[in-house]
């Protein structure tokens, strides 16, 4: 069975005390007091299968070919206008292929060499990256020496002023761990190079140059003004449409001056509630109870 929801059901007590009353209370003087109560109620469902769509992304859901379930319903909304595309065009430079390191450093009587490889990549039309590093760490001093190898893969981002965010897993108390290292990315001819920043930073790698940069549309949805919103308890809700009384059932006396009855209703929906909820058509039943004021008018005083 369904039911109306919290929002539309504050909004009916809400409207009770305006109703207009009668000494009269049967079948259809219920179904008229509810009616007016509800003519003035808006229909409101979540909107969450739409929002979890419109944050910024590089998906253009305008230009989308499916033809059902919330992808189709936004290109719908876009198209009669009740969802505004903003488009916003930048370009990243390419980043790809391997990029070296070699550093020494003395202690004492250690002398460590330390070659480190990043071989990174760019996922096709986004700005995100993959790839592996491989760190060759030798030590030697005149009473011996080691090597150790260490190797990690990693994913990352690169933004349109060549800041490179990469995460490697890194074990730390023997657990692994994102770790999030900054470079920033530079060409110079056929050279490319990587600066790496913060504490941590040991250097720059140098590569190759792709001298190419890939551009990216992104995309970003908001619903238009005239479409009404609101706050749920965990989502968006929006208004689809508005409230039409049916048949009212089971009026009896509670006592002298109380009385309940249940009736049932159906959405009336509007264009935005149509595209969002396709073939359904939201239905149901509420129970509703009356009361006697003091001069023998009958009036609604709450709905459930």
């Amino acid at each position: 069975m369904a039911t109306l929801s919290k929002t539309t059901l504050m909004g009916f007590l809400l409207f009770l005390s305006a109703c207009t009353s009668s000494k009269v209370l049967n079948e259809s003087r219920a179904k008229a007091l509810i009616g007016e109560a509800l003519q003035q109620q808006v229909y409101n469902i979540s909107a969450a299968s739409i929002t979890s769509l419109m944050s910024r992304s590089t998906t253009d859901y305008r230009a989308t070919t499916v033809t059902t379930g919330p992808a189709f319903a936004l290109k719908r909304l876009i198209e009669e206008k009740l969802v505004t595309q903003k488009i916003e065009v930048l370009n990243y430079p390419k980043i790809s292929g391997t990029f070296v390191l070699h550093v020494q450093t003395k202690s004492g009587d250690w002398l460590t060499t330390t070659d480190s490889t990043i071989n990174i990549g760019m996922v096709p039309a986004t700005n995100s990256l993959y790839g592996s590093q491989l760190t060759i760490k030798t030590s030697k001093a005149y009473f011996g020496g080691g090597t150790s190898r260490d190797t990690d893969t990693f994913k990352g981002t690169v933004d349109p002023n060549g800041r490179v965010y990469l995460t490697l897993p890194r074990y730390t108390n023997g657990f692994r761990n994102g770790e999030g290292i900054e470079f920033l990315y530079r060409e110079e001819g056929k050279t490319a190079y990587l600066d790496q920043k913060g504490d941590q930073g040991i250097g720059t790698f140098t590569g190759t140059a792709s001298g190419q940069r890939v551009e990216l549309r992104w995309y970003e949805y908001t619903f238009s003004p005239e479409v009404q919103t609101s706050a749920g308890r965990q989502v968006i809700e929006v208004a689809a449409g508005r409230l039409q009384v049916g048949e009212v059932s089971n009026l009896q006396l509670v006592n002298e001056t109380h009385a309940v009855a249940n009736f049932a209703w159906q959405a009336q929906l509007n264009k935005l509630g149509q595209i969002m909820l396709g073939d359904v058509k939201p239905s149901g039943t509420s129970s509703v109870q009356f009361a006697k004021n003091p001069d023998g008018t009958w009036v609604l005083t709450s709905s459930q």
